[in-house]
């Protein structure tokens, strides 16, 4: 789930997860403030085709900039921390960064152990994957691995549940 940062009157950035389904830029109910109005129809933040990548697809009539670069083919490919401006109005910063989340494990060919327990991760394990570095930790009551200690067993990733993301605007 990606997640828009967008600074708010105070000067604090406010973080909005548009989830899975497209998410309007511009219109009524978008998180986005215009510069000057704008035909709305079409300027939408999606999932591209299913896959990991997100879009941002614009219609000839808007302007969307990112990073400084104007999206002129109606489509563009967005990245980590990757800077929008919609229709001339503030910038809104772009993160993939995941939150952590506990989920079933489905299995795998090889065997797979927990970093922080060293025992064998079953189908059906209750675990979170870091979203830093990819190790999997079991999370259940018994073994509450990924958040026995206050990082990663194999990176600096916080695993406090309340720790919220670790990227921000404030870091460019």
């Amino acid at each position: 789930m990606p997640t828009l940062f967008l600074r708010e009157p105070h000067g604090m950035w406010k973080a909005i997860h548009p989830g899975a389904t497209p998410t309007t830029l511009l219109g009524p109910e978008s998180p986005v403030e215009p510069a000057a109005p704008v035909d709305s129809s079409a300027c939408v933040l999606t999932r591209w085709r299913g896959h990991a990548e997100w879009a941002v697809v614009v219609p000839p009539a808007t302007r969307v900039i990112v990073n400084e670069t104007p999206v002129t083919t109606g489509l563009r490919l967005l990245c980590h921390r990757d800077a929008l401006r919609v229709a001339g109005g503030p910038p809104v910063f772009f993160s993939t960064e995941e939150p952590a989340r506990v989920e079933p494990f489905e299995g795998a060919a090889e065997p797979l152990h927990c970093p922080r327990c060293r025992t064998e991760i079953v189908a059906g394990d209750a675990v979170v994957r870091c979203p830093a570095c990819g190790l999997l930790h079991h999370q259940r009551e018994e073994r509450p691995c990924w958040t026995y200690a206050p990082t990663c067993a194999g990176c600096d990733q916080p695993t406090d549940p309340q720790a919220g993301p670790q990227w921000s605007p404030e870091d460019l």
